[in-house]
């Protein structure tokens, strides 16, 4: 198994909400016996192959199975480079847990939340389904690419269809939970998903949680790769973009709606996160219509 401080990582690039990845080539492994853990959910198929994986359990996906990995769960390829030729094709959806938050869709998640609470982490999709659901990813990246009137509303549908199938799919047989986070970790996380719009603190998680600030920090920080703050502040900035691009309230409301007490503070935060003010984040994107700085 991986033993490396967990390191954390993110596939969202560019602060998106869901990013799609189809791979037709080996798989590649550039964090071979590394921990890794990400600030999103992730989804991969396995079309014909197999992929290896350390996630609490030694696990190997065949064809036909999907591998979920909960927002903060430590992760990390297993065996030598060489090996992890053996996926051929496979597709990875990468889904921003706190972006869905704001809109109250937590059925979206609610299978990476079940995997976080202990359930098996793989799922084999009924073979008669299969072409369906590789269908679905295809239309959800060409959706993606596209950014087509209406882009917003096709690609949840298209979600929500493609998770219908991850909680159709039956976890296989005989197949452990390889769930090793402790229940206080993924409590905590939880926990900053539902109030990160609150005006909440370390003090306030740790209390919520009954341990102390300074032993709270250690262990998020031990297990996840980050403190318990950047976790908070990771949401809280998540949820602030979604509000930029799909609302036309000024920049003071939105640092309030997400948490922050003083909007300077938040242009602070969010400069320092983006290298551009939260106005000029939406300006660039195009969202609400605003153009305030």
């Amino acid at each position: 198994m991986p033993t490396r401080k967990p390191v954390l990582r993110s596939a969202l690039e560019g602060h998106k909400t869901l990013v799609v990845r189809h791979s037709t080539e080996p798989c590649e492994r550039p964090h071979h016996d590394a921990t890794v853990v990400h600030d999103h959910a992730s989804l991969n198929l396995v079309v014909n192959g197999e992929l290896r994986v350390w996630q609490g359990a030694d696990y190997r996906v065949r064809e036909g199975e999907f591998l979920l990995v909960p927002q903060g769960a430590p992760h990390g390829a297993l065996g030598a480079p060489e090996a992890a030729r053996g996926v051929g094709e496979s597709w990875m959806l990468a889904i921003c847990p706190s972006c869905f938050a704001v809109q109250g869709d937590g059925l979206i998640t609610a299978a990476f939340d079940e995997v976080a609470a202990g359930a098996c982490a793989v799922r084999r999709v009924d073979p008669g389904r299969l072409p369906e659901v590789i269908a679905l990813f295809k239309r959800l990246e060409k959706e993606l690419e596209a950014q087509a009137p209406h882009h917003d509303l096709a690609t949840l549908g298209l979600l929500a269809l493609l998770m219908t199938e991850v909680q159709r799919a039956a976890p296989r047989p005989g197949l452990a939970s390889g769930v090793t986070t402790p229940p206080l970790v993924t409590e905590t996380l939880g926990y900053i998903e539902r109030h990160a719009c609150e005006p909440i603190s370390l003090k306030e998680v740790a209390r919520a949680m009954g341990k102390s600030p300074a032993y709270l920090t250690t262990l998020i920080r031990q297990h996840t790769g980050a403190t318990v703050m950047e976790w908070l502040t990771r949401a809280r900035l998540s949820r602030a973009r979604q509000l930029l691009l799909h609302s036309d309230e000024r920049v003071e409301i939105i640092a309030e709606r997400v948490g922050y007490a003083s909007a300077s503070y938040f242009h602070r935060v969010f400069r320092q996160a983006h290298q551009v003010s939260p106005g000029e984040w939406r300006g660039v994107h195009g969202g609400g219509g605003r153009r305030d700085a």
